[in-house]
C-alpha cells in the first residue's frame, strides 16, 4: 500500500512539473506576423506611453502618417508626411507573444530625423508588456506591468 501511495504521489509531482514546464514553452498565434497598421502615437517611441491604437492602413493615397509593421519577430514603427518641416521618428525592435493576447516589446532604438527638438538616435530603448483587446476595426495596446 504504500508503494502505490508512492507512485501515484510521484505521478502527480511530475505531472504538474510537466505541465508547469510545457506552460512557459508554449508558442501563441503571432496574429500580428506580416501585418501593418495605422498607429495612434509614435510606436513604442515613448516609455510612458500606456495605450496605443492598431487601426487598417488604408489604401495608398492617404500614405501620411504613423505607421508599425511587425514582422515574424520584429517591428518597425515610422512616420511619414508630405513635406519634411515634421519631426520624423522611427523605432525598432522585437515582439514576442507571451500569452494569448499579450506581448513583450523591447525597442532596440528610436531615431528622430527632421526638425524636432531632440535629433538622432536612443540606442537604449526600453522593454514593456502590452495586452492585446480587438476593437472591431484593430486593437487596442495597454501597457501592463509584469515582474
Amino acid at each position: 500500500m504504500y508503494s502505490g501511495l508512492m507512485r501515484v504521489l510521484l505521478i502527480i509531482i511530475a505531472g504538474g512539473i510537466l505541465s508547469f514546464t510545457n506552460r512557459d514553452n508554449r508558442e501563441y498565434d503571432n496574429y500580428l506576423s506580416d501585418t501593418e497598421w495605422r498607429i495612434s502615437s509614435h510606436a513604442f517611441a515613448d516609455e510612458n506611453q500606456e495605450t496605443y491604437y492598431l487601426s487598417v492602413k488604408e489604401d495608398e493615397e492617404w500614405a501620411w502618417g504613423r505607421f508599425v509593421n511587425f514582422s515574424n519577430s520584429t517591428f518597425n514603427g515610422y512616420y511619414s508626411a508630405p513635406f519634411g518641416n515634421d519631426c520624423f521618428v522611427s523605432t525598432n525592435g522585437t515582439y514576442q507573444f507571451v500569452e494569448e493576447n499579450t506581448i513583450f516589446v523591447n525597442v532596440k532604438s528610436i531615431t528622430k530625423n527632421g526638425f524636432c527638438s531632440d535629433t538622432g538616435t536612443d540606442s537604449t530603448g526600453f522593454k514593456a508588456y502590452y495586452s492585446i483587446q480587438s476593437n472591431g476595426s484593430g486593437y487596442q495596446l495597454n501597457k501592463i506591468k509584469k515582474p
